[in-house]
């Protein structure tokens, strides 16, 4: 089923349609969550409440032709707004940040010389350093795939201010890590993106 048609399925009232919608995003949803707070029964909670408010509204909402990024955005602002009601505002930390996990196959364990692990060590402390909003635009954009415009609907911005907020987070790693290739930018941040999210 088209995503156009589920939608409009779920704002007519199907049960069914709205159930769908949720299981099929939730996991999702929880993913993003994590990249704005790592207060994981805050992200539950948002999600929870999220998906409330759509039922109860959902006769007064819009169409959509990408339910995903129209969930991010509603959890955005739920999430955004909640930490605002605790009067904290959330800055990332070194403490806020989850370990990055990194599983090389076990040829290359044993071919790992001290030099690749400094890098990656590196790599790691520069994705640590890099603003939130950074993190955020190049999770949304590369793991994600939104496209940019759907990122800068997400994120409440222009797309010509997703394009900069990108462009500064690979010029930033770049630089911290001393990488300056001459072809464009996907390949580094496969590179990097391999090591920062699996």
């Amino acid at each position: 089923m088209a995503e156009t048609e589920l939608w409009n399925l779920f704002r007519r009232g199907d049960r069914q349609a709205f159930d769908q919608i949720y299981y099929q995003y939730v996991q999702d949803l929880l993913s993003y969550g994590d990249n704005i707070t790592f207060r994981k029964d805050l992200v539950e909670d948002c999600i929870q409440e999220t998906f409330v408010e759509l039922w109860k509204k959902h006769k007064q909402l819009g169409a959509t032709d990408s339910i995903k990024y129209y969930l991010f955005k509603c959890l955005r602002r739920k999430i955004y707004r909640c930490l605002a009601q605790e009067n904290k505002r959330y800055v990332l930390s070194q403490s806020d940040i989850p370990e990055l996990l990194i599983s090389p196959s076990p040829e290359k364990t044993l071919i790992t010389t001290q030099t690749e692990a400094a890098q990656q060590s590196k790599i790691q402390q520069s994705i640590h350093q890099l603003p939130r909003r950074q993190r955020e635009a190049i999770y949304l954009r590369y793991y994600k795939n939104l496209s940019f415009l759907e990122v800068a609907e997400v994120m409440d911005i222009s797309v010509k201010a997703t394009y900069k907020l990108i462009a500064k987070a690979i010029k930033s790693l770049r630089k911290q890590l001393n990488f300056y290739p001459s072809s464009a930018s996907i390949p580094f941040l496969a590179l990097i993106l391999q090591i920062w999210l699996f």
